[in-house]
């Protein structure tokens, strides 16, 4: 697919989030033998409804519509990032500062190789969990999977 058009939805997808008061989380385009799929994971500080998502996929789609980006047809499929989903960037370790996230390491680290904490801090090199017995500064290359722990 062409860097450009990609660019160019993702543009549109930034654009209708800060109109709407949303985050663009990810966008993903993928071809396929029905036409173009476009994922657009959204982020709303006061939680993302399924109202909220078809709100703004109607209104991305009016401007995806004027782009004539495809000559076959598109879908476009709008969600919440999901407390699923693993943390990988800046962006989602903001989000989810003060929050608790389950991490599993590539190998031990401070004789632990899986963790359960919430989120206290996090720099470019290492992330810091406060877990009920301490701190600890796991180093970010050192970490495999990392995500909210979902309680009921």
């Amino acid at each position: 697919m062409e860097h450009s058009i990609i660019k160019e939805l993702k543009k549109i997808a930034e654009k209708t989030a800060l109109e709407m008061d949303d985050e663009l989380v990810e966008l993903n385009c993928k071809k396929s033998d029905d036409g173009l799929h476009i994922e657009v994971i959204i982020y709303n500080t006061e939680g993302t409804s399924l109202d909220h998502c078809v709100e703004f996929s109607r209104s991305y789609d009016k401007k995806v519509a004027e782009l004539d980006i495809s000559d076959g047809p598109y879908f476009i499929e709008v969600a919440s990032p999901g407390l699923d989903r693993p943390i990988k960037s800046d962006d989602d370790l903001r989000r989810n500062l003060g929050k608790k996230v389950e991490i599993k390491l590539y190998k031990k680290v401070n004789n632990k190789k899986d963790l359960i904490g919430e989120i206290a801090d996090y720099s470019e090199e290492e992330v810091v969990i406060r877990t009920d017995s301490s701190e600890e500064r796991i180093p970010r290359e050192a970490i495999s999977l990392m995500r909210q722990v979902i309680e009921f």
